[in-house]
């Protein structure tokens, strides 16, 4: 029993880094079509909405390192909307260098797109752009997220990605596993007595 409580509490430290608390979340809205989606490690959404004359569409992704969002519509009326938003989190525990590689395509009067790359915000309305922009982050916990949104009639979409570095546990997942791991050990050790 005890070598098994061992192997537990080193599998529990070994997998605390690849886990890292990362969560990725997704949110659709097209017309009255509503879908949201939060995973460890990647989410996706697809929302479409149907009413003649209009019909509305929305996308997005979020997996570490890359989001995506695109929203369309296609209305003789007024009023229909769609919206993307993608997301997800990171902890560094030192300073971090991130590329972004950004591509925003504005296509319609009441389109817009924006990101937020921890401390770097970005507006898009009325145009179309790309490129890429470099920042250093300091260590803690950080939220990536991409946004579209259009009305009436066109489409917007905004991506962004980089190469993260390997997620690292969060403090309070290194406070649990570290006393498991400890009692795991000194269990092994009386047991060897």
């Amino acid at each position: 029993m005890r070598l098994l409580l061992l192997i537990a509490a080193v599998l529990l430290f070994v997998r605390a880094p690849m886990n890292a608390g990362t969560i990725s979340t997704v949110t659709c809205s097209a017309g009255a079509v509503n879908l949201t989606q939060s995973e460890p490690n990647n989410a996706s959404c697809d929302a479409i909405y149907r009413t003649p004359p209009s019909e509305a569409a929305a996308n997005a992704t979020a997996v570490w390192g890359s989001l995506y969002g695109s929203t369309g519509v296609d209305s003789n009326e007024c009023c229909a909307i769609a919206t993307s938003d993608s997301s997800f989190d990171a902890f560094f525990a030192n300073s971090t260098t991130l590329t972004w590689i950004i591509s925003v395509n504005i296509d319609g009067p009441y389109a817009y797109a924006s990101l937020d790359l921890g401390p770097l915000t970005e507006y898009y309305q009325e145009y179309s752009s790309g490129g890429t922009v470099e920042e250093t982050l300091g260590p803690g916990e950080y939220t990536f997220s991409a946004y579209s949104y259009v009305s009436d009639e066109g489409g917007s979409s905004v991506s962004a990605s980089t190469v993260m570095p390997d997620p690292v546990p969060e403090p309070t997942t290194l406070a649990l596993a570290v006393p498991v791991l400890l009692l795991g050990l000194i269990s092994a050790r009386k047991a060897g007595r």
